[in-house]
Formats: structure tokens, sequence, C-alpha cells
């Protein structure tokens, strides 16, 4: 997300990481994980909480996947939870925004994998902000 930050300018696009893990991610945590990606503190939040609320907004706001890792799978101490690595597009109105690909199948977020995920979101985002 550090390398989208500057793409829209001084535009009002914010962005908004959901911690995985509550009990370890608290506000401390978070801030200093922002700080070591240069997240603009103004521009880019970063939420915790109960697990079970955490949980609510991710699958059924976001509709996005986070499950915990069993443990004999985990391959380090941090590899807790088995979760979404997309970014969801959220309207000024708060409402979830899809996205039609090439075949013409709806996704409700963009792979932040992909390698040309500033090419696909930038026009999406662009599009949001003329609304």
């Amino acid at each position: 997300m550090s390398g989208l930050q500057g793409l829209w300018g001084d535009q009002p696009v914010s962005f908004v990481t959901l911690t995985t893990d509550p009990e370890f991610d608290t506000s401390d945590v978070l801030k200093k994980f922002g700080e070591q990606f240069g997240a603009v503190s103004q521009n880019w939040l970063f939420l915790t909480g109960p697990k079970r609320e955490i949980a609510k907004v991710a699958i059924e706001g976001l509709k996005l996947t986070a499950v915990e890792k069993p443990e004999p799978d985990q391959t380090n101490d941090f590899d807790l939870f088995i979760h979404s690595t997309s970014f969801v597009l959220v309207d000024k109105q708060g409402q979830v925004r899809g996205w039609r690909d090439q075949h013409n199948v709806i996704h409700a977020g963009f792979d932040s994998t992909d390698p040309n995920l500033k090419a696909q979101i930038k026009p999406a985002v662009e599009a949001l902000l003329k609304e």
C-alpha cells in the first residue's frame, strides 16, 4: 500500500489496514508498522479491536477472508493466519465497489500480489473520485 499512496496526489484517497492478529497488534504496534512502511497518517488508518468485530468487518463488510492457520502449518512465529491479499475499493458512501475483469468476472478487490496492481487500481480509483 505504501507504493500506492502517492498515485492520486492530494485527492481524498484513504487506505485502511485491518489486523488479523488483534491480540498482538496493539495501537502502538500498528503505529510502528505504519512508520516502517512510510504510511501517511492522515490518509492511512490501521484498525484493531476485538477479533469478532475485525472478522465481521473483513468478512461481512469487505468480503475478505481471514482464518487462523493450524499450528502445524505455520512456517514461523508470524505465520498465524491465512488471509486475503486483496485491496477493496470503498466509495464515499461506504459501499464496496467491484470491478469487472477481461473475462467479464466481477471482483470485489484487487490482488495486492499482482505485478500490474498500480495499472489496474489507478483508473478504478480515479473513476470513483469523479462520482
